[in-house]
């Protein structure tokens, strides 16, 4: 009978300022009346994986316009702070459900059509949707929202990630709308 055991947290370095991040996975080993006898340990550093989630973690939080990250099916894993505000929904409401939640009845046949093209062509890391034409976005009140929509795809641990950039483009259209105005004047 053997218990696996496995951790990750921080040691601090010895002869410097800092610490360093590690993944340790234990194994307690039992003799045949059950009694623990040995433990095997298998340490490695996770350090730059850490930093570099912490440092997209800080990115993603810090952009002003509306992120979630889905994984290939759509299925939410992260949203920030801009996201919560514009949609009204929260992390907890969001993570494991469907993107499409935000996405108006109208307008998720394009959406879905664009993601399977994005997902199709691996050559391509960047496209967006609705600059011409506004896709229409759904908040959690049931307001409508013109939005661009940009995806970029990563790769992580859990496999492929689809980062999606949703800028509200009301601002723009109104202006835009003024400025057509304002000629015909």
């Amino acid at each position: 009978q053997a218990t696996e055991l496995e951790m990750e947290y921080r040691l601090e370095r010895q002869n410097s300022k800092g610490f360093c991040w590690v993944n340790d996975v234990t194994h307690i080993v039992y003799d045949e009346q059950g009694n623990p006898i040995a433990l095997q340990s298998y340490v490695h550093s996770i350090h730059a994986q850490k930093i570099a989630e912490e440092h997209a973690t800080n990115l993603i939080e810090n952009v002003p316009d509306a992120i979630a990250v889905t994984n290939d099916l759509g299925i939410v894993v992260r949203v920030n702070q801009a996201f919560e505000t514009l949609f009204g929904y929260s992390r907890e409401d969001m993570v494991g459900r469907s993107i499409e939640i935000c996405i108006d009845e109208n307008s998720q046949a394009i959406f879905e059509e664009f993601k399977q093209a994005f997902l199709q062509e691996r050559t391509v890391y960047y496209r967006t949707l609705g600059v011409e034409s506004p896709l229409q976005a759904m908040t959690k009140t049931a307001q409508e929202l013109p939005v661009e929509v940009s995806l970029s795809s990563m790769n992580s641990l859990e496999g492929l990630q689809i980062v999606h950039i949703i800028r509200d483009v009301s601002v723009q259209i109104e202006a835009r709308s003024q400025m057509k105005i304002a000629k015909e004047n």
